[in-house]
């Protein structure tokens, strides 16, 4: 995607650069999904107001990404915990003019906080209220502010989980189910041959575009490896604290566009991570009648080939 510049910078004018998900068609659909390289987190006529330069892109990885190409000039950087710009002690170092670090979010995970505090430079969320970042900070709150009073919504696949814990409730008690759940009964279910979950987090996007590139089918070829192969992947999350907020709609853009999300009903977080790994059982068990259900993070590099391969005989 190449850079959007929202105004011509003047001399006195500042260069912020905001580095956000590219969500195409949902941007369009969704107007108030405001942490997306198309809205721009909702504040383009404020740095226009203000005079300054305001740059957006998606682009941040490899040594020619837009990102390397705007660091030597720019005075603040914006990123958000789901798509994050990577701030290493190399980038600071070429970033002679840089300020501020804002997180539209909570995290610095993506940041060396080291070479920051080394280098004198400010790191604040979009809650924060230092005054030197007063000026872009706070109008950026308003923009978080917005995004977390929007409506929260329930998905559609939401509700056939909602509706798969009842089904594995009844198989568990032996309690039968009346009325129609939307969900095929369990005799009547396809035979997979298995299910594989990757866990991953909000922050983990780095971690999800390898597993994309390296082992995971896309496209019609993952929907390929379902119908002709009975093999079901999918990256297992549940929600933020902030339900129905950018990083929850940032997911749900990413599942409209590779449609390779299991999204479960839990609050994403490193305590909750037994929690998680039971829920993501007794989902999959009521979703998909399979030989084999698998859970592997997302930092695993699965052959399916061989290693699953391997443990099927193992299990024989």
């Amino acid at each position: 995607m190449n850079a959007i510049t929202l105004h011509q910078a003047s001399a006195e004018s500042k260069k912020i650069v905001g580095v956000f998900y590219k969500a195409n068609e949902y941007a369009s659909a969704n107007p108030s999904f405001l942490g997306c390289a198309e809205n721009a987190l909702g504040i383009r006529e404020w740095p226009e107001s203000k005079g300054h330069q305001y740059i957006v892109t998606d682009d941040k990885e490899g040594p020619v990404c837009e990102l390397e190409k705007q660091i030597p000039d720019l005075h603040v950087l914006i990123s958000t915990p789901f798509h994050p710009a990577y701030v290493t002690a190399e980038r600071i170092k070429k970033a002679k003019n840089l300020q501020l670090l804002l997180t539209a979010g909570i995290g610095s995970d993506h940041i060396d906080l080291n070479a920051v505090a080394a280098a004198g430079l400010i790191v604040a969320d979009v809650t924060g209220s230092n005054d030197k970042a007063k000026e872009f900070s706070g109008e950026i709150s308003k923009a978080e502010h917005t995004m977390q009073s929007l409506d929260k919504t329930i998905s559609n696949l939401e509700m056939e989980l909602a509706a798969a814990r009842v089904v594995q409730d009844s198989i568990l008690t032996g309690i039968p189910i009346f009325g129609d759940l939307s969900v095929t009964e369990p005799t009547k279910r396809r035979k997979y041959l298995m299910v594989i979950g990757i866990s991953t987090a909000f922050s983990s996007r780095k971690r999800i575009d390898y597993v994309r590139a390296t082992w995971m089918q896309q496209g019609e070829k993952l929907k390929k490896l379902e119908d002709e192969k009975g093999i079901i992947m999918r990256f297992v999350i549940g929600h933020s604290a902030t339900s129905g907020g950018i990083l929850d709609r940032a997911i749900e853009a990413e599942e409209q566009k590779h449609g390779d999300f299991l999204r479960m009903d839990h609050v994403e977080g490193y305590l909750e991570l037994s929690t998680k790994t039971k829920i993501y059982f007794a989902t999959v068990v009521a979703l998909w009648d399979a030989d084999f259900y698998v859970k592997v993070d997302d930092d695993v590099h699965v052959n399916i080939g061989k290693d699953l391969a391997r443990h099927i005989i193992l299990a024989s």
